[in-house]
């Protein structure tokens, strides 16, 4: 199983995470990542974001313009690193099919998580589908009310 990084989380975890983003104000902060599907997935992680101390998670999307072939489609789920499915479960982790979609936040443990310690927010492929196709663009977008 391997690790790969969307455009926000460096393979270190720590370079983009002390950057507040651009979108940043004194209430929320959003952040959208990208990940174009190089090689086929296969119940691999993908971590999206870095979140720091004391993040309120208040949302989060994933979507996808398709990632798979006409055959049987792939799940995922979003969570971080204590919990794989805290934001999205495999019942709400299906825009990685034929025709992508959206998936947004559907697990209740997710709703206000606050965090305690610097953590990423992660995909993980938990199925993978017959039929996937390469290039691809996973786009997710996270929003969050920082401690200030």
């Amino acid at each position: 199983m391997a690790t790969y990084y969307a455009s926000r989380v460096s393979s270190s975890n720590t370079a983009l995470g002390a950057v507040i983003p651009a979108r940043a104000s004194e209430d929320l902060v959003s952040q959208v990542a990208e990940f174009t599907v190089g090689t086929a997935l296969s119940t691999d992680t993908i971590q999206l974001f870095t979140v720091p101390v004391g993040a309120t998670i208040l949302d989060l999307y994933i979507s996808s313009g398709g990632t798979q072939g006409a055959n049987s489609d792939s799940v995922f789920t979003v969570g971080d690193g204590s919990s794989t499915a805290r934001f999205i479960t495999t019942a709400g982790g299906l825009c990685l099919r034929s025709g992508g979609g959206i998936s947004r936040m559907n697990a209740h443990a997710g709703t206000g998580y606050v965090y305690t310690a610097e953590d990423t927010i992660d995909l993980l492929v938990t199925t993978v589908g017959t039929g996937q196709t390469t290039g691809g663009v996973i786009r997710a977008m996270v929003l969050y009310a920082p401690n200030r």
